[in-house]
């Protein structure tokens, strides 16, 4: 899934500081809730010992049950630019899921009209040379007039040339349509993981569940910011 923010990140290099603002408060927020967590155990096992002083060695066990769940889910838990204008993500939002979901529904609509849009220009500029090139064929083949037929000929197939090698369409539609499919299975593997968040009952567990989630997308993203 890190994919496209990959890519992103690349092609719009505003995004790399939100990416790394995100990453980095997933960092905080794993080490906090471990720490409290490191904390809750000393606690329930000061407690379970002083129980087990007074001589209560079932309430004690309870205590010990707790930690060791707690303990358990903690471990489980534990070319031309065609993004130049995208927005980047909100990085210090309490929902940094629901930003990353946006972001890539952002950039696939952004890419979708990109594509439209070079796609209708590819047409245009087509059908303006190739008439170009039949008025050459025609001049020089039906109306006797070889050299104007020859200059037209030679400039629509000049600029035909140019055009593929400096504008490129094809691959340009290719690389667009590239990303909105790694856009398009960002945005729905996010909303899949959001629909089964607010599923988890307990907040602190979900909130936890939620940088888990932030850490492993940007996690592989870290190079592009050392």
């Amino acid at each position: 899934m890190s994919e496209f923010l990959r890519e992103a990140a690349i092609l719009q290099p505003a995004l790399l500081n939100s990416l790394k603002t995100l990453h980095r408060r997933a960092n905080a927020a794993i080490e906090e809730a471990v720490i409290a967590d490191t904390v809750l155990d000393a606690r329930e096992l000061e407690a379970a010992a002083e129980a087990a002083s007074l001589g209560m060695g079932r309430g004690a066990g309870r205590g010990a049950g707790r930690s060791a769940a707690k303990t358990e889910e903690v471990n489980a838990l534990s070319s031309v630019n065609p993004l130049r204008s995208l927005q980047a993500p909100d990085a210090y939002s309490v929902k940094p899921l629901v930003e990353l979901e946006l972001l890539a529904l952002r950039a696939a609509q952004m890419l979708r009209r990109r594509h439209a849009t070079e796609r209708r220009l590819s047409l245009i500029v087509t059908v303006v040379l190739g008439v170009f090139l039949g008025v050459g064929i025609f001049l020089g083949v039906f109306a006797d007039q070889l050299a104007p037929g020859l200059i037209l000929i030679a400039g629509a197939a000049l600029a035909f040339g140019l055009l593929r090698w400096k504008w490129r369409p094809y691959r340009r539609a290719a690389r667009s349509l590239f990303l909105v499919d790694l856009a398009e299975q960002l945005s729905s593997s996010l909303r899949s993981r959001l629909q089964a968040l607010d599923k988890v009952p307990d907040h602190p567990t979900r909130h936890l569940q939620q940088w888990k989630a932030v850490l492993e997308l940007t996690e592989p993203l870290a190079d592009l910011w050392e």
